[in-house]
């Protein structure tokens, strides 16, 4: 599964968006579920968002 990096206008250089989020309809750059898990790993270069909740469904990675 991608997801969507949505860049932030905060304090945090992005947004994990799922692919069907509405609120990461206009990013153009796609990450995979490993790059996305790196990304939100460091709480300070990325968060994921509140609506579509990304991390529900990363967690299939340690299974």
């Amino acid at each position: 599964m991608a997801h969507r990096r949505g860049l932030a206008r905060s304090a945090y250089e992005a947004v994990v968006h799922r692919l069907d989020c509405a609120q990461g309809a206009l990013s153009q750059q796609l990450a995979t579920d490993r790059e996305a898990l790196r990304m939100l790993a460091d709480p300070e270069k990325a968060v994921t968002c509140a609506i579509c909740r990304p991390e529900a469904v990363l967690g299939h990675l340690f299974d």
